[in-house]
């Protein structure tokens, strides 16, 4: 029974990276190496992006697909079973390569030993409600969306409330409309969300995007190794009070440099914001504590 319980968590389960491995002994560095699939899960996974891409492409490229399809006859019976024929096809290719690929995982000893303690990691955070300062998750790189939130934001507008009279006060603009203004900005309201939630989010973070994430990933993923090899740095995934997640990298140097005591936060909003905080630190908040 255990094998079938490995064999649904793996299929589901993230994608692993890398692994982080204890110093040897007289070597104080930790050593990494990136994790290496069996044929079966490289492959598969490999149907399993291309698959993915191209539905976003297509999602995407709607507006201009979608008359396209009309233009060429596919809205008649006949081209809907057409369209219905190929959709049939590639579910049946990704439910086949999604199978390959958890079964690639379970003979996988190095992935059975991530997803064990990622599940264990998460079952204590249900429980205890605690974080851990160290984790055996720490010592794998992953995809974030698969990881237990560390911090979360429950509460916005109490401490924002709080420091009203210091000008960070954010108030809602629709709140000062009139019934009547509302009614008439509704379709209009309508329409920005539909906008913003579809492609707007997509524009405004193109690392999102599955084609720029397959571009990048390679070079994001050894920019976080680094930092987690050579700065002992901590992953954290924090939770916004708009349901959003934010990968950060924790780096504590309070002991190993006299500047350690103030305290540096870096972002850039970009493509290669990893990088960004390895090579050029654009954009800095500095605090003593």
């Amino acid at each position: 029974m255990s094998i079938v319980f490995d064999f649904i968590k793996s299929t589901f389960g993230p994608r692993l990276n890398a692994i982080l491995s204890r110093p040897p002994t007289g070597d104080s560095i930790p050593r990494t190496h990136k994790y290496q699939p069996n044929i079966a899960e490289r492959h598969s996974d490999a149907i399993i992006r291309i698959v993915r891409c191209i539905g976003f492409t297509c999602y995407y490229t709607a507006p201009f697909l979608l008359p396209y399809l009309y233009r060429r006859d596919f809205a008649s019976l006949t081209g809907m079973l057409t369209i219905w024929r190929y959709m049939k096809t590639v579910c049946i290719v990704v439910i086949f390569a999604v199978g390959v690929r958890g079964i690639g995982r379970v003979c996988n000893g190095d992935y059975r030993q991530f997803i064990n303690a990622l599940h264990s990691e998460i079952k204590k955070r249900e429980l205890e409600r605690v974080s851990y300062p160290q984790r055996v998750i720490d010592r794998y790189d992953f995809e974030l969306s698969s990881a237990p939130i560390d911090h979360k934001c429950e509460d916005w507008t109490r401490w924002m409330r709080a420091d009203e009279t210091h000008g960070i006060y954010l108030e809602d603009p629709a709140s000062n409309r009139s019934l009547i203004s509302r009614i008439l900005q509704l379709p209009v309201d309508i329409l920005c969300y539909i906008i913003i939630h579809s492609v707007g989010k997509r524009l405004i973070y193109p690392g999102s995007l599955s084609l720029m994430q397959s571009l990048i990933g390679p070079a994001l993923n050894e920019g976080r190794m680094k930092l987690m090899r050579n700065n002992s740095g901590q992953r954290s995934k924090l939770l916004t009070i708009d349901n959003n997640y934010i990968d950060t990298m924790f780096v504590d140097r309070r002991s190993t440099t006299d500047r350690g005591s103030y305290l540096v936060l870096c972002w850039k909003v970009t493509l290669d914001f990893m990088k960004s905080v390895l090579c050029r630190l654009h954009s800095m908040l500095v605090t003593r504590f």
